[in-house]
């Protein structure tokens, strides 16, 4: 695949994570009354989004992680640390991690777009390209 067809692949992705945020965090998924976390509504479509969101990162995991530093972050209040991306692609995190891991890894994925439309967009992506030689 071409870097071009590699970042509109990439464009699709994220705004999957975002449609994700959105209704996992946002969008009544949740009671609305303060600090409601139960029951989880819209449950069947979040799963349905987790899967798709794990399929796809699966299939490309090999091509980003060589332009991912670090898949931690940690918590400003407690100090644990957790990796963002299971976080962000999963359904079994507190929302808060969640919340923290999903604007991480949209924001990731939004610099590494910039960093591939920095290279020659013709080549051809795969699992053995040194982006940096």
């Amino acid at each position: 695949m071409k870097v071009t067809e590699f970042i509109e692949n990439l464009k699709e992705f994220q705004t999957k994570l975002i449609e994700h945020k959105n209704l996992y965090l946002y969008g009544n998924s949740f009671p609305k009354y303060v600090g409601g976390m139960y029951p989880v509504h819209n449950l069947k479509e979040l799963e349905k989004q987790s899967i798709w969101l794990n399929r796809w990162w699966g299939e490309n995991q090999s091509i980003l992680n060589k332009f991912r530093d670090s898949t931690t972050v940690q918590s400003p209040s407690t100090g644990n640390e957790w990796d963002y991306t299971n976080s962000a692609l999963g359904l079994h995190d507190i929302a808060p991690n969640k919340s923290q891991s999903l604007k991480k890894m949209i924001a990731e994925i939004e610099r590494i777009i910039g960093r591939l439309t920095s290279i020659n967009l013709d080549i051809e992506l795969n699992d053995d390209l040194n982006i940096y030689k």
